[in-house]
């Protein structure tokens, strides 16, 4: 229904769809004793339904807007064994990041401007972390890549 994709945007919604759920179970209980068999079922089944449209939009969010294996983390995660004890360049770290790559795989966290701030500032068997849509130097050789991002080596 929007044009963005931004599922956030439906977030000032969801106190109205309480208090529209909160006043559907309180009129389902005041008639339930003296309504028919089928409107005792469908109370249920409302209440069903709305978990599962609530977890199904955590799900859905979770897996297309977080995705990990689309980040940097991702990237150092699924290059773990070479990384260890190895020093990696990037513009600008960030915190979760660095924690990524310091504490976790045991490397170490550089910063150059770009491909050539690598190439002046790196060594032999140093890697850099680059967006997606830059081009590798001649002196460094691509690694791994994800949808944003690629990992580069030094030449040996």
């Amino acid at each position: 229904m929007m044009q963005t994709k931004v599922a956030w945007y439906l977030n000032p919604f969801y106190p109205l769809f309480a208090l529209l759920v909160g006043r559907m179970f309180a009129q389902g209980f005041v008639c339930a004793a003296t309504s028919v068999a089928w409107r005792r079922r469908v109370l249920p089944g409302t209440v069903l339904l709305a978990l599962a449209l609530v977890e199904a939009k955590l799900g859905y969010y979770s897996y297309t807007m977080r995705d990990v294996r689309q980040t940097v983390q991702g990237l150092l995660l699924a290059e773990r064994a070479a990384l260890a004890g190895k020093r990696v360049y990037q513009d600008q770290w960030t915190r979760a990041d660095r924690f990524v790559l310091e504490h976790v795989i045991g490397g170490h966290a550089r910063e150059a401007q770009g491909v050539d701030g690598f190439v002046r500032a790196g060594l032999r068997g140093d890697y850099v972390i680059v967006p997606q849509p830059d081009g590798n130097g001649s002196e460094i050789v691509l690694v791994r890549a994800n949808r944003r991002h690629r990992l580069c080596r030094r030449a040996d």
